[in-house]
């Protein structure tokens, strides 16, 4: 007699081993092509990171360092859906390049930012107001201030460098906060003395026998993460020469950074017309919000004239992609942008809310639905802190935060603590231009490849 046709091993597929084949399928493609020109941001998880920073695309004239300076503001935009608008209007947080860092020649020259300009004029008028606390209490939304939720951040521009680097065998993006940059070159004179000899290279990306960092992120006694970072050594009874070996970049590696951006075409005289534009969005908002009423004041009008008229137009092309990529990887929203394989972890299946009525969701719904909107539009501390929050909220509040999600494209704002202990003491005027090498990006192509790599490969190797 024949056996009973099992019709039960054939039901459907589990959609998290679809979702796995899936993302198997992109990581590898990344891998094996390189991806778009845009590189991703790095995003730095719970426990322990292990980074290797990667030269400039042109050791000889750039640094593998390049300085991001940004405000953060609230901006009014038309809300996008499928690459079209939609015709509504939706608030949302906007990093913004700052222009006396960022801007050509002509910008550089004239020394003037509109949000540089803006906090300048608040702290003028601030001037006005008799007693120290007063004073700092006028210029909180500037410089922000601490409550006891945290650290609630100002519009005060702060400058952070830029680097790429490997994480997980990845090619991204690494934001380097300013007290990293500090401990790095705590380690960079460590090794100074060690060596007993100033340094000529950067011990940290060059390809032969740079060390790789490690950046651990962990929760202390009161909850709040901690950064530690600090150089990877040699194993014990490792030799200096399989240490190198072993963390040496590989000639795909270097392929595939020459196949990205470079730093100095992301971050020098890239500050344009539509920078300006943001900008101003933002401030007018802010402004607003705050009450000061800078922009009545005519003479700061004229200013912000004046910096317009020279800022070059962004042409209709880059424009376009501007906004492609803005959409793609959430560049300008507060904290840096995720990473493919920060997707793979944590991003889910999106619920259709179209189809039904998220007032009637279950609690696991709706927070499976905002855990995968957290992913998609925050970074950093803002990621880690909504993630928290949604924990906490009740069936009500977690129906109406789905709602605004979608509705809006944001959700509440929250207090977000400073990833440090305490947020270093800027003031209010704003700081001084950091510094930046100019050269011009030479281009790459199939016959040149070769050459491009060997400038990679010939640096002057340490002593063992």
């Amino acid at each position: 007699m024949a056996e009973k046709f099992d019709r039960s091993k054939f039901k459907g597929s589990k959609l998290s081993k679809i979702r796995e084949t899936k993302e198997d399928a992109k990581k590898k493609d990344i891998q094996l092509l390189g991806g778009n020109r845009r590189a991703q941001f790095i995003k730095i998880e719970d426990g322990r990171n292990e980074l290797r920073i990667m030269p400039a695309h042109n050791p000889e004239t750039e640094p593998p360092y390049r300085p991001m300076r940004t405000s953060t503001l609230e901006c009014e935009l038309p809300e996008i859906k499928d690459g079209e608008e939609t015709g509504k209007m939706i608030f949302q947080n906007r990093k913004i390049f700052i222009a006396t860092q960022h801007g050509n020649e002509n910008l550089r020259a004239l020394g003037k930012d509109p949000v540089e300009l803006y906090v300048s004029y608040v702290k003028t008028l601030s001037e006005g107001i008799e007693g120290k606390k007063e004073r700092e209490t006028f210029l909180q939304p500037i410089t922000g201030f601490k409550s006891p939720k945290g650290w609630v951040w100002g519009i005060l521009p702060s400058t952070n460098f830029v680097a790429y680097a490997l994480k997980d065998n990845l090619l991204g993006r690494w934001e380097i906060w300013g007290n990293w940059i500090k401990t790095m070159d705590k380690i960079t004179a460590a090794i100074e003395e060690e060596e007993e000899s100033i340094l000529d290279y950067d011990p940290f990306s060059d390809v032969d026998e740079g060390y790789p960092l490690v950046v651990k992120k962990e929760k202390n006694d009161k909850g709040k993460y901690e950064y530690t970072l600090d150089k990877l050594n040699p194993k014990k009874r490792q030799t200096w020469e399989e240490f190198c070996e072993e963390n040496r970049v590989t000639e795909a590696q270097l392929n595939e950074l020459l196949s990205k951006e470079s730093l100095t075409e992301l971050y020098v005289d890239c500050y344009y017309d539509t920078d300006f534009d943001m900008a101003v969005n933002g401030l007018q908002l802010f402004d607003k919000k705050e009450k000061f009423g800078i922009f009545e004041n005519d003479e700061f009008l004229d200013e912000l004239e004046e910096i317009q008229k020279i800022c070059p137009v962004r042409e209709k092309e880059e424009k376009e992609e501007t906004k492609k990529e803005e959409k793609s990887t959430g560049r300008g929203k507060r904290g840096a942008t995720k990473t493919e394989e920060t997707k793979e972890t944590t991003k889910e299946e999106d619920p259709e809310p179209d189809e039904e009525d998220m007032t009637e969701w279950p609690k696991v719904k709706a927070k499976k639905y905002l855990k995968a909107f957290i992913a998609d539009n925050y970074e950093d501390e803002e990621y880690d802190a909504y993630l928290e929050e949604i924990e906490q909220l009740k069936l009500s509040e977690l129906r109406k935060w789905c709602i605004q999600a979608e509705e809006k494209e944001t959700l509440p704002q929250l207090e977000v603590a400073t990833p440090d202990d305490e947020p270093e003491d800027k003031g209010v005027t704003p700081p001084e231009d950091t510094e930046t090498e100019e050269s011009e990006t030479e281009e790459h192509d199939e016959t040149g490849e070769k050459d491009e790599l060997e400038k990679f490969t010939s640096r002057r190797r340490r002593r063992g």
